[in-house]
């Protein structure tokens, strides 16, 4: 396999991920209730053979729980995946996972851990 098809998934991720903030900040999915979330999309990332794209989202402040923020999603997920295909030409439209990012709290727990974690190990 050559480099240019290794970061063939890379690239077509990262114009999906951008095409998906587009399509959402132009109020074009089918749930409105995307619209009304500040959110993004944090990351995309395609299977080696292009059909899948598991999408990160991550809302800054929202009124929404995550399962209403992700019912909202799979409701609009065929309709965005027909506004992706329509911007990019692949072999095969790739089909669009969402999921709940949750980086950030991981990495506070982590931090929460290591904190504790610290003091006891200078001790005695």
């Amino acid at each position: 396999m050559s480099s240019e098809e290794s970061y063939r998934p890379l690239r077509v991720a990262e114009l999906i991920r951008s095409i998906l903030i587009q399509v959402i900040n132009q109020g074009k999915a089918q749930d409105l209730r995307i619209f009304h979330t500040n959110l993004t999309i944090t990351a995309v990332k395609m299977t080696k053979d292009l059909k899948v794209a598991n999408c990160y989202v991550r809302p800054f402040a929202s009124k929404l729980t995550e399962e209403e923020l992700m019912d909202a999603f799979e409701k609009s997920r065929s309709h965005l995946r027909i506004l992706v295909s329509d911007r990019i030409k692949l072999k095969y439209s790739p089909e669009l996972r969402f999921f709940y990012d949750h980086g950030e709290e991981n990495a506070d727990k982590v931090d929460q851990i290591l904190k504790n974690i610290a003091p006891s190990t200078t001790e005695g």
